[in-house]
């Protein structure tokens, strides 16, 4: 898995206006070392332009990409920018949307686009200033517990949409016994595996279609459509 933030510094442009753009040189500069200082090991960062950037986070899910920016807006919405003054101005704080590779997208343009939308729908809603991108699609994948087995504490979802990390999409116990999990996914064919309790690697019974997993067994096939 591989997640892509985009992040902006809001307020920038009435930043500018108020303190002008020697200060606004310095939020920029800021900015940098707050990203800098906050990434997780292995991931990069870069201007994208005017007072966006973004951040790769390799070996990332959704879960720990959101994580992991979670710590970054934390540093940038709480810490004050320094003026060349020598004073201080508010915390200009910032907005971040998050795509993760595959399960938002397959290509490079792909999750940078939906990367971008996420970052928007920080701006028209900033009660929100962290957003992971919501597909058009949302799939749903039940597993029911056979009666002949021990019940598991804990059933995961290990597949090509979430690079097969069983931890990355965790289904929901229900009252009649099943797991259910909605998952954001654009439209395409997935090949997914139950995991229960981290361990059992299980086929889907109820899936519309098996292929070969090329380790002797088969991997359960989820078909998402466009709505």
């Amino acid at each position: 898995a591989l997640t892509l933030a985009m992040l902006d510094l809001h307020g920038f442009g009435a930043f500018n206006k108020k303190y002008g753009h020697m200060a606004g040189n310095q939020a920029l500069i800021h900015g940098t070392k707050l990203i800098r200082a906050a990434l997780p090991p292995g991931a990069v960062a870069g201007r994208f332009g005017g007072d966006e950037f973004w951040v790769l986070l390799p070996g990332h899910n959704r879960p720990a990409g959101r994580k992991a920016m979670e710590v970054l807006s934390k540093s940038l919405n709480g810490s004050p920018v320094p003026l060349p003054d020598g004073s201080q101005a508010p915390a200009l704080g910032t907005g971040i949307g998050l795509a993760t590779f595959p399960g938002d997208g397959k290509t490079a343009e792909a999750i940078l686009s939906h990367a971008d939308k996420a970052l928007v729908a920080t701006k028209l809603d900033r009660t929100q200033n962290l957003r992971t991108y919501q597909a058009p699609s949302r799939a749903t994948l039940v597993w029911g517990a056979p009666t002949w087995r021990p019940k598991p504490s804990r059933v995961g979802i290990a597949a090509d949409f979430n690079g097969w990390d069983p931890d990355a999409d965790v289904l929901e116990p229900k009252d009649d016994g099943t797991w259910t999990a909605q998952i954001p996914l654009e439209p395409g064919r997935y090949a997914y595996k139950f995991v229960m309790d981290g361990q059992s690697w299980e086929t889907d019974p109820a899936a519309e279609e098996h292929i070969p997993d090329g380790f002797g067994g088969s991997n359960s096939v989820l078909t998402v459509r466009n709505l």
